[in-house]
This record gives structure tokens, C-alpha cells and sequence, in this order.
């Protein structure tokens, strides 16, 4: 199954995308990097909902 993989990777990136906007002395940047982040959070977060409760 490749949603767990699907979902880890996500997760990863929105690691990444919370540290850049954490480092990044921008503040446009920073806001940027936590919209991303949010999107990679949302994403995962449906995923595993969907994984979790799978349409009938």
C-alpha cells in the first residue's frame, strides 16, 4: 500500500517547509514557507482520514 509512504512524505515536507519558514530572516518568506506547510498537513492529515475510514 503506498498511502503510508504517501503520508510520511508529506509529513517530511512539512517538516521542511516549518523549519525554512523557522530559519528564513524574511518575514514574506516565512509566511510563504508556513502556507506550504499547512498544504503539506492537510494533505497528509486527508490521506490518512481516507486510509483510516476507505469509501464503501
Amino acid at each position: 500500500m503506498t498511502r503510508p509512504s504517501r503520508v510520511s512524505e508529506l509529513r517530511q515536507l512539512q517538516r521542511n517547509a516549518e523549519n525554512m519558514a523557522r530559519l528564513s530572516p524574511f518575514k514574506a518568506d516565512r509566511e510563504r514557507f508556513g502556507r506550504i506547510a499547512d498544504e503539506y498537513r492537510e494533505e497528509a492529515d486527508t490521506l490518512e482520514r481516507e486510509s483510516k475510514n476507505p469509501a464503501r
